[in-house]
């Protein structure tokens, strides 16, 4: 069978512990036709090195080293390496966070899946894991194969289902990766693959979604999705209001269509408000960060509204802006599962 060539683009920040796993699990794959972009953006730890290190053993991996500018930056250093430097005609590019890893036999099924449908972007499933064992697939979600070749459709399904959204689970081709990237986007860390995912939707692309859990993605405790910033929550936001912003002004949806967007949304404000009173370190920032939740523009002019009775207490009493009422409601809370845990345990005692 014919093989596609595939660039493989890696953004490495401060991943000395797992860098090399990520790349071994791409260099002993059983497939020939391929070229490794790697990103160092910035790293104060040893990734540079690293990098360089495969780059001197190995012909098909490439470094680029560069002042740290974050995700979008690094993974944008990789296209315009591929555009400048490489012959990108009839290619495909797969994303890969520096510190996830490729399945073995991924590489093969990709270029075979691609070649049987003819689609320009592939979207396949994952796994992910910690240093134990495999906490979750995407085989909890969907387990039939899709073709799609409408743009609205696309949009609904991906931005609906928002777990496609990744970058790391997309084969692309090349060449629609070539977009111009707004600078208010350009700051984003928390929802870019999203913002980065929306600009190859609006290219409608021919999009075969499959099954098989050809990536792996590793639990770590030092990303971003692992720690608490207020960053985390309002880049969350702010992606899902360029998108909608970008969907009126594709005039591709309708009202329920944004009807079911938004019921989506508030799942995630209401994670975002529990996850502020959870995880704040003092009273006066928990106020702090509730407030700029509040005032960002996508909850202020898409979410206030649909707010009912029926929603939740928590989203109930944020969109009234009781942000002391609902820090009560939180502590009352806390103290409760005190008491239940400690009557648990003085009945295990009894017993």
């Amino acid at each position: 069978m014919k093989e596609i060539k595939f660039y493989i683009m890696i953004p490495v920040y401060n991943v000395e512990r797992y860098l090399d796993a990520c790349l071994n699990s791409i260099l002993s794959q059983n497939y020939s036709e391929y070229e490794v972009i790697l990103v160092n953006d910035g790293s104060k730890d040893s990734s540079g090195e690293i990098c360089d290190r495969y780059a001197m053993e190995n012909e098909r991996v490439h470094v680029i080293h560069q002042k740290n500018g974050g995700q979008i930056s690094a993974r944008l250093a990789a296209i315009d390496f591929v555009r400048q430097k490489c012959k990108y005609e009839d290619t495909y590019s797969i994303f890969i966070d520096s510190d996830d890893e490729l399945k073995q036999g991924a590489l093969s099924t990709i270029n075979k899946k691609i070649l049987l449908s003819g689609c320009d972007m592939l979207i396949y499933g994952y796994e992910k894991f910690n240093q134990e064992s495999i906490c979750y697939t995407t085989l909890e979600e969907k387990t039939e194969e899709m073709l799609i070749d409408d743009m609205r459709e696309l949009f609904c399904e991906a931005i609906l289902e928002h777990c496609y959204n990744s970058l790391c689970r997309k084969a692309v081709k090349t060449d629609m990766l070539f977009c111009e990237i707004g600078d208010h986007i350009k700051g984003i860390q928390m929802g870019e693959d999203f913002l980065q995912s929306l600009e190859i939707y609006k290219r409608n692309p021919r999009t075969l979604i499959i099954p098989d859990l050809l990536y792996r993605y590793r639990i770590n405790p030092d990303s971003m999705t692992q720690t608490f910033k207020l960053k985390r929550f309002t880049d969350e936001l702010s992606s899902r209001y360029y998108a909608i912003k970008m969907i009126e002004e594709l005039n591709i949806w309708n009202y329920d269509d944004f009807d079911k967007y938004i019921d989506k949304s508030l799942l995630v404000v209401q994670w975002d408000v529990i996850h502020i009173l959870l995880e704040s370190p003092s009273r006066k920032e928990t106020l702090n960060n509730l407030k700029h939740v509040y005032e960002h523009p996508f909850v202020c002019e898409y979410c206030m509204g649909k707010i009912s009775d029926k929603s939740s207490i928590w989203l109930r009493e944020f969109s009234k802006g009781h942000f002391r009422t609902l820090l009560i409601l939180h502590n009352i809370s806390k103290l409760k599962n005190a008491i239940k845990e400690k009557i648990k345990i003085g009945r295990k005692q009894r017993t």
